[in-house]
């Protein structure tokens, strides 16, 4: 393998190895996924030109652009953000971490490869990129179940996340808005994401009234029935009377069909003012 230093300046090496990746603050605001992929365009190169600043710089505006991300991303995006971390475990000499960032960036895009304007094929990186090539699957762990938010790993909906390979996680929403965006690194433990918990409104206590219609109802009823009683028992006498049987009135027939209908009709009302008068008790 070429050495490290008969590549890369002197003065690119110590700028990489003081400026190590910063913790990141609080988000400002949202990010985009176009905030992201500039600035790894940009450090891929400075890697190119060896000029240490530049690739710092860019590196970190990423990773802070990563963090803050409020959309998904796609998988060839999530697979560019970790070449630029295998570029940057390479310039830290953790040989082992840029190995675990090309699977990721693999895994991500099978299609994924080495810009040859950014790394020649002497480049001593590319060992590393093809131990990454010949090492397949992973360590993986369950994703809680978030629904109906899911999560999206590098990427692509996931229900299991790498253990032994860095992995990009994004909380997605049911509206397909990202509500959370973590970069994992090989080992670490996965976010502390919880399941929403669903918000139950009691309903308001409404004021009880008095049923005042239903008991004017019951009462109406009652007095129907009433009525239709009395004129059914009035039909009823006509009927039966000596005038009658002498031919007076003229149809005794309609006298008992009149007195039949008002005794149904009675016990109708009857019927219907003990129902209404029964529900009003109820519901007082």
């Amino acid at each position: 393998m070429h050495s490290l230093r008969s590549l890369v300046s002197a003065g690119f090496l110590i700028h990489l190895l003081v400026y190590a990746p910063q913790a990141q603050a609080a988000c400002p605001e949202p990010s985009t996924r176009a905030a992201v992929a500039l600035p790894v365009t940009e450090a891929l190169q400075g890697f190119a030109a060896m000029d240490g600043e530049r690739f710092t710089g860019a590196r970190d505006r990423a990773t802070a652009a990563l963090a803050c991300l409020a959309e998904p991303l796609a998988p060839p995006e999530a697979a560019a953000f970790h070449g630029l971390m295998a570029l940057n475990a390479f310039l830290q000499q953790d040989d082992a971490a840029a190995v675990n960032s090309f699977r990721a960036a693999l895994a991500a895009d099978s299609w994924y490869a080495l810009p040859p304007d950014t790394v020649p094929e002497a480049h001593p990186i590319r060992v590393q990129f093809q131990v990454a090539e010949s090492l397949t699957g992973s360590i993986p762990v369950a994703l809680p179940d978030l629904s109906p938010d899911t999560i999206n790993v590098d990427g692509a909906p996931a229900t299991t996340a790498p253990t032994d390979r860095p992995a990009i996680l994004q909380r997605v929403a049911e509206s397909g808005s990202v509500t959370d965006t973590a970069y994992i690194p090989a080992g670490d433990p996965l976010p502390s994401w919880n399941p929403q918990v669903p918000l139950v409104v009691e309903p308001l206590p409404t004021e009880r009234k008095p049923p005042v219609l239903l008991a004017a109802g019951a009462g109406a009823s009652l007095l129907a029935s009433g009525a239709c009683f009395g004129l059914a028992s009035r039909a009823h006498n006509a009927f039966v009377s000596p005038e009658t049987e002498s031919g007076y009135p003229e149809n005794p027939s309609a006298l008992r069909t009149q007195a039949n209908g008002l005794t149904w009709a009675s016990i109708g009302t009857g019927a219907l003012a003990l129902g209404l008068g029964t529900v009003t008790v109820v519901r007082w």
